[in-house]
């Protein structure tokens, strides 16, 4: 869903906001060996998690352009069954903030600032169905500073 605040008077008028929710519920039985008769895992969709949304606020004019998102995602599975003798590996939900500013200076040149995950989340990774942690990575938060130039 994509609404502009056009309705709202002067400047207000370029704010506007997106947002999208999306959820599935799937089961498939995974085989647990190549051998016939090996007993099955029944569980959800590797990759694919039950919950998702996405929300963004903007304000845009000719010159000026600034957005701020938020994405969650539950966990998901990455793997079933897991490895070394674990029933499944996957990973927990995420939450991350973004923000882009840009600016057109002219006709061929914008400016532009962007900072990614900027409430420093960690992602983490757990294996078997009592959550044991795997992994635990730190990107950080990113900055980027960005010219375009049209010709």
């Amino acid at each position: 869903m994509r609404r502009d605040f056009d309705f709202l008077p002067g400047l207000w008028s370029n704010l506007g906001a997106m947002a999208n929710y999306t959820y599935v519920s799937s089961d498939i039985e995974y085989l647990t060996s190549s051998t016939p008769g090996a007993p099955t895992v029944n569980s959800t969709l590797v990759g694919l998690s039950k919950n998702a949304a996405n929300g963004t606020l903007y304000y845009e004019d000719d010159r000026l352009s600034v957005r701020g998102s938020v994405a969650y995602r539950s966990g998901y599975l990455t793997q079933v069954p897991g490895r070394n003798s674990n029933f499944e590996e996957g990973a927990n939900e995420t939450v991350n903030f973004d923000m882009r500013i840009s600016y057109q200076l002219n006709d061929s040149l914008e400016v532009s600032v962007e900072g990614i995950n900027l409430t420093d989340e960690f992602e983490s990774r757990y294996v078997d169905v009592s959550n044991r942690p795997w992994v635990y990575s730190h990107t950080g938060r990113q900055f980027y500073l960005g010219l375009r130039y049209t010709y």
